[in-house]
């Protein structure tokens, strides 16, 4: 039985060591390729991002310059991945709330790095289009995300991003702010917007801005200018905007069974103006039940009331019933709600959902 079971036992032993060198080939493949990227030094990571930003914006020989400049921010996207000094997730002098700052600077930069480069393929077949004025857009927002991930690594700005500690009525401030500045960015890709050519930052920033504070001033219809896909961020950004970051924060807080801390607790009482701070849970649970429950019946009579006279009914109803709940304003009609002077049950749920 001992002479029989050997082979066995060597193939076994065999296949182990085949697997152990494979992993250890993987593993030193992965570092020599790090190492590799981290031993560049033909330049540094600040002048690749400036020759590509200068390369972006040329006049002349345009698309090739267009061309390398992408080639070059391929190159500083890995050495955001793979240099030491700058990889996202080894900022450990950061709290983990502090590391979510270079990561989501990041994925702003990755983004629209490859919303640029799709660009790039339909301005290579039309130089002279309007889409250049959108790439340039999205050329200042990736070297703005880039150049900002760079700088977290100035002895100042740690420091300074170590020791911020905002008051409950700034960390309401900072999270509307944020808001708004992620909302603008969606707002402004070209997969939000029917006609790509017309895409301005200060207008994405304005109409973001409006919806986040549940203001209801618009630059345009917001069906003619937006696809499905934007209209559905504009429908979050007044959805989050007229419940309150916060108050999302602590429901997602309570979710996941976590503890609030006692900063975030007395910030929402102030917001809720609740009695106490042990009454914030309780206040949360009852604010998300009662928005749902109102907001989808409103969702159901709207719909009985569109049904027959738009399409998409009931993401019209949906629209329609967050935004008067919210007080936001925004409408899918292009003349808002003037095509329904006369219809009693439209104006009725309106009036109904704005008041509760």
């Amino acid at each position: 039985m001992k002479g029989a079971s050997t082979p066995s036992m060597k193939r076994e032993k065999g296949i182990r060591s085949l697997l152990s060198a494979v992993q250890v080939s993987r593993s030193a493949a992965f570092h020599a390729i790090g190492s590799a990227v981290r031993e560049i030094k033909i330049a540094s990571l600040s002048g690749i991002f400036i020759t590509a930003l200068l390369l972006d914006f040329s006049v002349w020989l345009p698309t090739l310059c267009k061309a390398a400049a992408i080639v070059l921010q391929t190159g500083g996207i890995l050495k955001l991945i793979f240099e030491e000094r700058y990889l996202l997730l080894r900022y450990r002098r950061f709290s983990l709330k502090k590391r979510l700052i270079p990561i989501a600077l990041f994925a702003v930069a990755l983004l629209f790095y490859l919303e640029k480069a799709l660009l790039l393929l339909q301005i290579r077949n039309d130089p002279a289009s309007l889409l250049v004025h959108t790439y340039r857009l999205y050329g200042i927002i990736f070297f703005g995300s880039a150049f900002s991930i760079y700088a977290l690594r100035l002895k100042t700005i740690a420091q300074f991003l170590d020791r911020l500690h905002l008051k409950p009525a700034q960390t309401m401030a900072v999270s509307f702010a944020l808001l708004i500045f992620f909302g603008a960015l969606f707002l402004s890709l070209p997969q939000m917007v029917v006609d790509p050519s017309r895409i301005s930052f200060i207008d994405a920033l304005f109409t973001a801005t409006s919806a986040a504070t549940v203001t209801g001033l618009g630059l345009f219809p917001v069906s003619e200018y937006y696809r499905m896909s934007g209209q559905w961020i504009l429908l979050l950004l007044i959805q989050f905007g007229g419940l309150g970051i916060m108050t999302f924060g602590a429901l997602f807080a309570l979710l996941s069974k976590r503890d609030l801390r006692l900063s975030d607790e007395i910030a929402l009482q102030g917001m809720l103006e609740t009695k106490s701070i042990g009454s914030v849970r309780r206040e949360v649970a009852a604010i998300f039940v009662t928005t749902l429950t109102i907001e989808a019946i409103g969702v159901l009579l709207l719909w009985l009331c569109f049904r027959n006279e738009a399409d998409g009914a009931l993401f019209t109803a949906l629209f329609h019933a967050v935004s008067a709940f919210c007080n936001a304003g925004f409408s899918l009609f292009p003349a808002n709600l003037e095509g329904h002077i006369g219809n009693a049950p439209v104006n009725f749920i309106i009036a109904a959902l704005i008041i509760l």
